[in-house]
């Protein structure tokens, strides 16, 4: 189940609602503490990378589970992932597996793209994750009032109907898809989502030239277009490409030789739509730390998961409950047509000097928590744009890994 067993919410009636999600103002209860990585600037270094396209064939379609998908990891495969994660320097090959990809374009053309780095790429993520690591030590230091306990206090959805709402950031960038998924505008014609949404692991599951990304108009429906085609809501744009993780299509398998599911932490991909939406302006991303989207810290999702009616968006926030090296961990409601929404933070600029939004995670839908005791706790799961896979959005959305700053 995508919504968790949190039943009880707030209700706040729709005009405080949207300013509360517009963040006016930020003296209102919901206002967010002031995180920002100071003096932690990511650039990565120019030329450092030589991409290779490897094979080239037709795609090939069918099955799959699309936005209803639960992925859920055995006891076996996460000792596995735990034993991955456990030292803090990626080599060379890591990094370069976990940057190759795929891409597929409307008429099926797949290429699969295998990416060569050199050494001063690799060392410089390595050098970033370690002040990034020293960094998050000092700043619990600062956050020692935090109270973990706080992190479990109740989750909030708010409907937006108001046309005016669609006008502006951040909800003008949420768009729905055609196949029952959501994503966000972050580029001038790309939108982050999640790789499941296309693919199973083993195949795509639609053809790209059938898949439209909707924008919600800023106009609100009649009666008669609520009830008969709310999809009239939106203006649909056709898809280009789509670009998701190598390592999602690769089987994998346990010790013992059973086939694994397909991991969380590369359900990611960005869409390329075939022209850019009229008056949109993307939401940026960056990277996803322990200081700004560590336990505690407000997260805030879009997502058109109404299945009533998909021309309502549901917005919603709640804290962190738990955050892993790749993955986040809350109890914030959503259905499945939520999956690929996009996660965003409000962090303070203070080169602006005021508060602005960066997607920082991908929604990816339900996951069992198991602890050594055998309990186990149904949560929400977002995966987190870490140093790489920011650099992996980041080049798919300019095409050069030299335009990545965060």
């Amino acid at each position: 189940m995508y919504t968790t067993k949190r039943h009880y919410r707030k209700m706040i009636s729709l005009p405080i609602c949207v300013l509360l999600c517009l963040g006016i103002p930020r003296s209102l209860a919901f206002q967010e503490k002031q995180t920002r990585v100071q003096g932690i600037d990511f650039n990565l270094p120019k030329d450092s990378s030589l991409h290779l396209v490897v094979k080239e064939e037709q795609a090939s379609f069918g099955g799959g589970f699309g936005s209803g998908f639960n992925l859920t990891f055995d006891f076996e495969e996460e000792e596995e992932e735990e034993e991955v994660a456990s030292s803090d320097v990626i080599t060379k090959e890591q990094a370069e597996h976990e940057l190759s990809y795929q891409t597929v374009d409307e008429d099926g053309n797949l290429k699969d793209v295998q990416v060569k780095l050199k050494h001063a790429f690799v060392d410089y993520v390595n050098s970033y994750n370690d002040k990034l690591k020293k960094a998050a030590t000092a700043w619990d230091l600062v956050q020692r009032k935090r109270n973990r306990r706080n992190v479990f206090q109740e989750d909030t959805r708010f409907p937006i109907r108001e046309a005016e709402a669609f006008a502006e950031l951040p909800f003008s960038a949420v768009v729905a898809f055609n196949i029952e998924c959501s994503g966000v505008l972050v580029g001038e014609r790309h939108v982050l989502t999640a790789a499941h949404c296309f693919h199973d692991g083993k195949r795509f599951i639609h053809k790209t030239k059938d898949i439209r990304v909707g924008f919600r108009k800023n106009k609100t429906l009649s009666s008669y277009d609520i009830n008969n085609n709310p999809s009239k809501a939106f203006y649909w744009i056709r898809v280009a490409k789509i670009n998701l993780p190598a390592a999602w299509s690769m089987p994998r398998y346990s010790r013992k030789g059973a086939f694994l599911p397909v991991p969380l932490h590369d359900d990611y991909a960005i869409i390329e739509l075939k022209r850019s939406p009229d008056d949109r302006e993307p939401l940026g991303f960056s990277i996803s730390s322990h200081m700004n989207a560590g336990a505690g810290t407000r997260l805030n999702m879009g997502a058109f998961d109404d299945t009533l009616d998909i021309s309502v968006m549901m917005y919603r926030f709640c804290p962190v409950a738990y955050e892993e090296q790749s993955m986040t961990y809350m109890f914030c409601d959503a259905k499945s047509g939520a999956s690929g929404a996009g996660v965003y933070i409000r962090q303070w600029n203070g080169y602006l000097g005021e508060f602005e939004r960066k997607i920082v995670g991908v929604f990816v839908g339900s996951h069992v928590l198991r602890e050594g005791s055998g309990r186990e706790e149904i949560v929400n799961a977002a995966l987190r744009l870490t140093p790489l896979k920011f650099a992996q959005v980041c080049f798919w959305v300019t095409g050069s890994y030299s335009d990545c700053h965060a």
